[in-house]
């Protein structure tokens, strides 16, 4: 029989942090670099009518309080991987992406995917080096 260990998270919602039960953690460190698991806006702090605008900013926030943890910061972002419910969103987040980070910028893969984990417009993930 397979057994399934869940880690105790901190999902972060606005400048909260709450405590959720699922099979990953926010970021790993190893070595000099780190590894941060995907940000998604959660519904609450979107509202009802979210923009793309809206939700990559709430995620690169949380991305940059993440990195605040480790003594780092988005100029440590080596690697960016983006994730979109709809690639013709592309733009909008390219415009909010770029006032987040400055040359030289991190390395980036950015798809379109069917669907993001609750109702999420947008997903990302960075790996960092200290």
């Amino acid at each position: 029989m397979k057994k399934v260990i869940f880690s105790l998270m901190l999902v972060l919602f606005g400048s909260q942090v709450v405590s959720a039960e699922l099979p990953f953690s926010p970021y790993r460190v190893a070595g000099d670099t780190v590894y941060l698991s995907g940000q998604i806006a959660l519904k609450a702090e979107r509202g009802e009518k979210p923009t793309i605008q809206k939700e990559t900013r709430i995620v690169l926030d949380k991305i940059k309080m993440l990195l605040t943890k480790e003594g780092l910061n988005l100029s440590n972002v080596v690697k960016a991987t983006v994730y979109l419910e709809d690639i013709k969103a592309y733009s909008e987040m390219n415009k909010v992406y770029a006032e987040y980070f400055s040359k030289p910028y991190p390395a980036r893969v950015a798809l379109a995917v069917k669907e993001l984990p609750l109702g999420a417009q947008i997903e990302i993930s960075v790996i960092a080096h200290k």
